[in-house]
């Protein structure tokens, strides 16, 4: 088997695999054999068709099966023969199997970087001392706290005031719908519409939520100016 390497880039390389024609004809013979052993064909008991009808139905079939498992079995030693550790899956460019000529393809691979170790003893660098005050550690916990928060109805009713999350209940109470399940985070007016990007937090914000309920099911809607609308169902 020839192999060789071009470098295309510092992170990419090019495989050329040529592999011999005596093995490119075992391997064909191999899979005519299996296939004949079970192939059906009209007018024939399973087995008992001939070579030539075989190879006229089952021809395109073959090759393939022959040129997966060519790549599969030669693409690990060639990259072990030229040290190559791809960072990603190759790109195989497969050819055209010609029986009785030797099968040549081009992996596309991309590999890590040669990193040149500068000098690194003795170098200095600058520490900050700065602190973490109760301010902003209050800060951060009120963010965890908001987060996790649900929403609820005060006990006992009062007027709604500016830290409050309104839910709009008109369409719920009319449908019927379950409050525990609906819109449990408040809709559009309660967490932000970004224009260009409703669709987008609207979808994160259900992911999260079903997450942190361990929820199996969620649907996604959203509505659009000249009254179309859109929904997304989403399962875990």
């Amino acid at each position: 088997m020839k192999v060789e390497v071009k470098d295309v880039s510092p992170v990419e390389k090019m495989l050329e695999v040529e592999i011999p024609a005596e093995r490119v004809g075992d391997e064909i013979e191999e899979q005519y054999a299996e296939l004949m052993r079970t192939a059906h064909v009209k007018g024939f008991r399973p087995g008992k068709a001939p070579r030539k009808i075989v190879e006229r139905l089952f021809k395109d079939y073959i090759h393939q099966q022959v040129v997966k498992k060519l790549v599969e079995e030669t693409m690990p030693t060639a990259m072990d023969r030229k040290q190559l550790k791809p960072v990603v899956e190759p790109v195989v460019d497969p050819a055209e199997l010609k029986p009785g000529e030797a099968y040549a393809y081009t992996a596309h691979l991309e590999v890590a970087p040669a990193v040149e170790l500068k000098e690194y003893k003795g170098l200095t660098v600058e520490h900050s001392d700065e602190l973490v005050t109760d301010a902003q550690v209050d800060e951060a916990i009120q963010g965890v706290l908001e987060n996790a928060a649900t929403i609820r109805d005060p006990e006992p009713a009062r007027p709604s005031r500016s830290d409050d999350q309104i839910l709009a209940e008109a369409v719920i109470r009319e449908l019927g719908l379950n409050r525990d399940i609906v819109n449990v985070n408040g809709g559009a007016i309660a967490l932000g519409h970004p224009i260009g990007a409703s669709g987008a937090r609207i979808l994160v914000t259900l992911i999260y939520e079903m997450i942190k309920r361990d929820a199996k099911t969620g649907l996604a809607t959203l509505c659009i100016g000249g009254g179309q609308g859109a929904a997304m169902i989403v399962e875990r």
